[in-house]
């Protein structure tokens, strides 16, 4: 079984005669319940549909060498078939395909050779049921000279109708005309060589048009400031980091893939320098850095960035379960704690949540008891404690966790010891694992800025918006967080 990801150019669970689609199915829940594997580790997990089709002999085309074959493949939640057309260009060995709406040949949607990737392939589809434009790539992996086996990857499709997430929506027309509809990028693997590699060949696509489009925007439209960023670095720490480690299957191609990454990466920053000789101050900041997941050691199920994680709460009695309309939900009316985003616990408090059963007096001493019993669990594979430090509400100002944000603070902020910690850190920032760490970056220069200077302070991400508003003298914020970085400026 593969696992599935929703993906319009892909297929639902069926079987006929000529296709068999297979697809992984996760425990239902109500959306926003984990049952226990971080959701995290389910998102970022490769996923992909898996289509099994026959290769017949060519028969019905109106136009096709005697010696080609046939395929046919899945579009469109699997609502809809297009053709291929196996071709060997010596009449020997097979090297080539071509794609078409129908038999008909009256529509080429798109061709390739093996190893090589089609141009955006444009074809209809159906989004939220209405019909649209629609765009999508495949590459020809692998090809045997004598046509019996191939395997393609196509990727995921995208509505170029749609002026979702892009405003005015004419800049998005401009683009498109200018450099094609965007490639999309590919989580379709951790294991898989050949797919490996298809992941990094979609991200430098994909990538590649951002870069592109940027440089574009900065060259032919009007601005006073330019704000970019592309998850680079975080989709290779995602896709490759943790299987960099010597003895990992493929560790030598995913060292040599996470470093194209980092070329790319390089690039993005380079395009930006040619900025500085226009008077124009430049700043490269990164939000987390990565970590490798410590040999051996499972991050516990509490805490998660995609929601609800009720693993650890649940096993030591402060979450309850129940299954409402098929799917696994809280059961509030039991429930006197949970466990959400990356390290907050919120008591099921009566009077300030809806559904709250805890009494206020009782606060103080529930809290205490959860730390507690933080504190005392065990591993159950090592008997390690997992729990590094818990705060209480009055104490998480100690973190810069200000008491003017109330009403978004959990009332217990918990690290995570560092061998058990997520890839982008449930730990102390300056956590280091095997030479990994969840630091950031923070380069600038300019107009304004020091040469060759390298500042002794920290520089945290809430420091960058008062600089900014600094350097272009425009007020801040009151209650602004971060301050000035004073230390790296001329005057």
């Amino acid at each position: 079984m593969i696992p599935h990801d929703d993906n319009a150019a892909g297929a639902d669970c069926f079987v006929t005669e000529e296709e068999q689609v297979k697809e992984f199915e996760y425990q239902k829940t109500s959306g926003i319940v984990i049952p226990g594997e971080s959701g995290e580790d389910m998102n970022i997990d490769g996923k992909h549909d898996l289509v099994r089709t026959p290769i017949k002999e060519a028969s019905g085309w109106a136009d096709a060498p005697k010696s080609a074959k046939e395929l046919v493949f899945l579009i469109n939640s699997g609502k809809e078939r297009r053709h291929c057309l196996i071709l060997a260009d010596d009449g020997v060995n097979y090297n080539r395909i071509k794609i078409y709406a129908s038999k008909e040949q009256k529509e080429l949607l798109g061709e390739a050779a093996v190893g090589n990737w089609t141009g955006p392939i444009l074809d209809t589809f159906k989004f939220d049921q209405v019909s649209c434009r629609g765009t999508y790539r495949m590459k020809l992996i692998s090809l045997s000279p004598d046509g019996s086996k191939i395997r393609i990857y196509y990727g995921f499709a995208q509505n170029l109708d749609s002026e979702k997430y892009v405003y005015p929506a004419e800049v998005k027309k401009e683009l498109f005309k200018k450099f094609g509809p965007p490639p999309m990028l590919s989580n379709c693997t951790h294991d898989d060589p050949e797919l490996l590699i298809v992941m990094a060949e979609c991200a430098e696509a994909a990538f590649t048009w951002c870069m592109d489009a940027v440089d574009y925007l900065l060259d032919n439209k009007e601005w006073d400031g330019a704000f970019h960023g592309l998850h680079i670095i975080d989709a290779a720490n995602h896709f490759y980091l943790d299987r960099t480690l010597e003895g990992c299957p493929n560790y030598k191609l995913n060292r040599e893939l996470l470093n194209r990454f980092y070329d790319m990466a390089d690039e993005y920053v380079g395009r930006s320098l040619k900025w500085l000789d226009k008077g124009v101050t430049v700043i490269v900041a990164s939000d987390h850095g990565g970590m490798v997941k410590y040999p051996g050691y499972d991050t516990p199920d509490i805490g998660d960035a995609w929601g609800l994680n009720v693993g650890l709460m649940s096993e030591l009695g402060y979450t309850k379960t129940k299954i409402v309309n098929g799917a696994l939900d809280i059961d509030w009316e039991n429930t006197k704690a949970v466990a959400q985003r990356s390290s907050y616990i919120y008591v099921n408090l009566k009077g300030r949540d809806p559904q709250g059963i805890v009494e206020p007096e009782e606060l103080e001493d529930l809290v205490t008891k959860i730390i507690d019993d933080l504190y005392a669990y065990r591993d159950s594979v090592h008997g390690e404690r997992v729990i590094s430090c818990a705060f209480r509400r009055n104490e998480m100002e100690v973190l810069g966790l200000d008491r003017k944000s109330s009403y978004n603070l959990g009332d217990i902020f918990f690290f995570i010891e560092p061998k058990f910690t997520r890839d982008q850190g449930n730990s102390f920032s300056n956590t280091i694992i095997l030479g990994t760490s969840v630091k950031c970056i923070f380069m600038m220069a300019g107009a304004g800025v020091k040469e060759n200077f390298v500042m002794d302070r920290e520089v945290r991400m809430v420091d960058l918006v008062p600089t900014l508003c600094h350097l272009a003298a425009s007020p801040m914020a009151k209650n602004v967080d971060g301050g000035v970085l004073y230390q790296c400026l001329k005057d």
